[in-house]
């Protein structure tokens, strides 16, 4: 799953206490190997969104679109979901 969107708001550790499910769950679905979680860090630049400020879990990708195409070109189906 690449974050590089609004969306990234979201799994701030400040959104925890609102988004708690989501994370949680993205969470576990990561550490079980089922997805992998990454975020844009030219969006998170422009959103003023620090990597210290994301669950341990999540990935940081210097361009989100690029890793978006980079998983498509791999075989991957992109589909959004937010």
């Amino acid at each position: 799953m690449v974050l590089h969107g609004p969306e990234i708001a979201y799994f701030t550790r400040q959104a925890y206490p609102r988004h708690r499910e989501l994370i949680d769950l993205a969470g576990r679905l990561d550490a079980a190997g089922v997805i992998e979680v990454k975020a844009c860090r030219t969006r998170m630049r422009m959103m003023g969104v620090g990597e210290e400020e994301l669950p341990d879990f999540v990935e940081t990708v210097p361009f989100g679109p690029d890793e978006v195409l980079r998983l498509k070109e791999a075989g991957y189906e992109v589909r959004k979901l937010f």
